[in-house]
């Protein structure tokens, strides 16, 4: 079986298709990366350090205003936030990054207090402990009991309070790992693989594994070919499997090549540097079936943008108020990354099963290409409005997009798409092997 395994996987290589889809998918990368290069380079995203300290030096005297017949230690906790924001635009005068990066998690964090100081009681404690694993990080000498708003902020909401500490947080990553801030269209060694698995491979995985498995099967049958193999002492249960391990196998061959020698080739220019860069990710998605809402797209429609930290995009929420959810965290980029592959691993192995049945059962190849394009375009299509109630999707064929799975913006968690992925893999599969022992050949 393994000589066979690694046969199959030679001739696979060897062949036209495979070089062109890997031509095809490093066309389609350049022409992300130079839409990025123009979208960084005409659009707002990119990063103002000056605008942010005039954010936080307003923020701090509408504070002021707000308090100026109120108490002493609210007008000075105001007046605090004001310095932050004067002393973060010095910084990025003379680009002293680090700093600016402790100030912004630091007048964020403040933020955070004269938001959640207008609830109090059980939440105001949360957000104490939260913040004090990292405040004495960033405060430049001035405790916790020293920044007291008493009565908090007039139209704060509880979303505000977890967009401030998780911004805060972001800030923080940032400064401990001496990083600079990016852009949502930076591209660089590691933020292209995160832009590949996001927005290049969900487009190209269906057309791809089409492509090499749809005569799989049914171009041995007709060549009589398949008759002289299994006249070996080589079963059909193992033949089968040796195609879906050689599909598999040829899949990620093409998925990764491309990858890997565009990032290296920034690698050499970067030296990797950002791999420990902090993204968005979805805290329990590899132990819940319980999904987070998806507004990415609502955002779209009705703001024309989506907010983001970093590379990172974030939803709205749907009555409009600037919203990260309290079960998003921070995760470094490559983690996230590896966690991407094995999805995307399970995404190929469905897609791979599903494209060997449609050839074991389609004697003619055009027929069985037809069929199998069909199937994957119309569950594509329907997919993305196929929901249950909650918000859930369970389509296998919506489960190919590894980075919003695991940053919580694609209505299916890590754990539900892995499951759903296998599970109807193995379901096919089986079929399959029934199917065969039945075959006459």
């Amino acid at each position: 079986m393994g000589k066979y395994i690694w046969f199959e996987f030679k001739r696979q290589i060897g062949q036209a298709r495979t070089w062109f889809l890997i031509l095809l998918i490093f066309i389609l990368s350049f022409q992300k990366i130079l839409d990025y290069k123009t979208k960084s380079l005409t659009e707002t995203s990119a990063i103002n350090f000056d605008s942010l300290g005039r954010y936080m030096e307003n923020a701090g005297s509408r504070l002021l205003d707000e308090y100026k017949d109120g108490p002493k230690e609210s007008q000075n906790a105001s007046n605090v936030l004001i310095d932050i924001g004067t002393q973060m635009r010095i910084a990025a005068k003379e680009e002293d990054y680090t700093e600016w990066e402790r100030l912004a998690s630091f007048g964020y964090l403040i933020r955070g207090k004269a938001a959640v100081q207008r609830f109090g009681g059980l939440r105001e404690e949360s957000f104490r402990i939260k913040s004090m694993k990292f405040w004495d990080e960033v405060n430049g000498g001035i405790e916790y009991e020293d920044i007291d708003f008493k009565f908090g902020v007039l139209g704060s909401t509880r979303e505000k309070v977890d967009t401030y500490l998780i911004t805060a947080k972001y800030y923080n990553i940032l400064y401990k790992n001496n990083l600079q801030p990016v852009e949502k269209y930076h591209m660089d060694s590691m933020m292209f693989l995160y832009h590949y698995f996001n927005h290049i491979i969900p487009i190209v995985i269906g057309f791809i594994i089409l492509a090499i498995i749809f005569n799989s099967i049914n171009d041995e049958w007709n060549t009589g070919s398949l008759k002289l193999i299994l006249t070996q002492p080589f079963s059909r249960n193992k033949y089968l499997g040796s195609k879906t391990i050689v599909g598999i196998l040829i899949s990620l061959f093409i998925i990764i090549i491309p990858a890997s020698i565009i990032s290296i080739g920034y690698g050499v220019i970067d030296g990797f540097e950002n791999y420990n860069y902090p993204v968005l990710f979805m805290k329990d998605t590899m132990i819940t079936f319980k999904s987070l809402p998806d507004y990415l797209e609502k955002d779209i429609e009705t703001r024309g943008y989506n907010d983001s930290l970093g590379i990172s995009l974030y939803a709205s929420a749907e009555g409009g108020d600037r919203d990260i959810n309290k079960k998003l965290d921070f995760i470094s980029l490559y983690k996230l990354l590896l966690l991407a592959l094995v999805l995307l691993v399970s995404s190929v192995i469905f897609y791979v099963t599903l494209n060997l049945f449609i050839s074991s059962i389609a004697k003619n190849p055009v027929i069985g290409f037809v069929f199998s394009g069909l199937i994957t375009l119309v569950g594509t299509i329907l997919s993305k409005k196929w929901t249950i109630k909650g918000g859930y999707n369970l389509s296998p064929f919506y489960m190919n997009n590894p980075v919003r799975i695991l940053n919580g913006t694609y209505r299916v968690t890590a754990l539900a798409a892995l499951s759903v992925l296998l599970i109807t893999a193995l379901f096919i599969f089986l079929c399959n092997v029934i199917y065969y022992r039945g075959k006459d050949l």
